[in-house]
């Protein structure tokens, strides 16, 4: 370990980083990843209908090798402004969870993958365009750490 440090560290010397809070950034550990994905104008259908958004949620488990932890929790909030009315779906994975609001009036879903355990962004954004065809999108990635 005490070699692969060195050897990490030289790397920062020799590209003239020679500082100490970098090198220690480097080998700072995430606690986490956190995908922020706002999907707007999705297929109205398709977010409407609760055994596509579990198939949605069986697949994406499927793609990033996640594993659940115990059943999807689904509310179809009906009360309150309009405009917020549609499911709201949480699935607790071993290393986190997946959250999803479907708004039924405009067709927007938000959607919030949070894990310890790394995954590709691609993935998850792919999984969505399959399963709800959103018009546009916009993503933030944020790994998360306490380390500040």
């Amino acid at each position: 370990m005490i070699i692969k440090k060195l050897i990490i560290y030289k790397y920062f010397y020799n590209n003239n980083i020679n500082n100490l809070y970098n090198y220690n950034l480097y080998l700072m550990k995430s606690f986490g990843y956190h995908l922020i994905l706002d999907c707007k104008k999705c297929n109205k259908l398709k977010i409407k209908n609760l055994d596509n958004i579990r198939k949605f949620i069986d697949e994406l488990l499927k793609l990033t090798k996640m594993k659940k932890w115990g059943e999807l929790v689904v509310q179809d909030l009906q009360s309150g402004p309009k405009h917020l009315h549609g499911y709201s779906v949480i699935q607790l994975i071993h290393t986190s969870s997946i959250v999803c609001h479907f708004c039924n009036e405009s067709g927007d879903i938000y959607i919030d993958f949070f894990s310890c355990k790394s995954f590709d962004n691609d993935t998850v954004i792919n999984c969505v365009n399959k399963f709800f065809n959103p018009k546009k999108f916009k993503s933030q990635f944020i790994e998360r750490n306490t380390n500040f």
